[in-house]
């Protein structure tokens, strides 16, 4: 809770403020940018902030487009996993920009430490976030991930953590996700060389 506090007064937030952590390279197909408008946006309505960690050749562009606003702030990564982990559970929800990745390893790694999430509704995020603990937005549009925010904020935050922390033990690791992927086509094979009809569709997201 100390944790948390200190963070929102980094971001110059009340205790009972409204913490976003965004963790991934500052490349453009993250599309940190529509993330941080989308924040703003929010922010007329709600005491709301980001914590953004990363780093990557957008860092300047980023820089700029959040200069003078107090209740966003960019952070270069930190390699202690501990001490990641603390700021990680301390936030109130893992927000991400990007709708072209295929896994969603950061969504995963929030769940896992027992994070809401507000994602794209495509790409690798979008199918681990089940509505019980997350909200989804049309990609690479800023207003309606600013209406995402809100609506997770209007949620029941003691339910959706929970609801949280339940799913963060069926996720798949990275790992986990890349053996199901190699047994899935090592099955397709298979049943290819014997002339079987394929299924009409095979999940990898482990029930997600």
């Amino acid at each position: 809770e100390k944790l948390r506090e200190s963070m929102l007064a980094q971001l110059d937030l009340p205790p009972e403020g409204h913490l976003l952590i965004g963790l991934g390279r500052h490349h453009k197909e993250k599309r940190w940018p529509v993330v941080i408008d989308a924040v703003e946006r929010a922010g007329a309505n709600l005491p709301v902030g980001l914590m953004l960690l990363g780093d990557g050749p957008q860092r300047g562009a980023l820089e700029r487009q959040i200069a003078g606003n107090r209740h966003i702030r960019l952070f270069r990564p930190g390699y202690d996993r501990e001490r990641f982990s603390r700021i990680l559970a301390s936030a109130d929800a893992l927000i991400h920009g990007s709708d072209q990745e295929p896994f969603g390893l950061v969504a995963c790694e929030a769940l896992a430490s027992g994070q809401p999430l507000i994602v794209p509704d495509d790409g690798g995020c979008a199918e681990i976030a089940d509505p019980l603990f997350a909200e989804t937005y049309r990609g690479n549009d800023s207003v309606a991930a600013a209406a995402a925010i809100e609506r997770l904020f209007a949620r029941d935050q003691r339910v959706l953590r929970d609801a949280a922390r339940h799913a963060a033990g069926q996720v798949m690791s990275d790992r986990e996700h890349a053996q199901a992927l190699i047994d899935l086509y090592r099955d397709l094979l298979a049943r290819k060389q014997r002339g079987d009809q394929p299924p009409v569709a095979e999940s990898l997201a482990g029930g997600a």
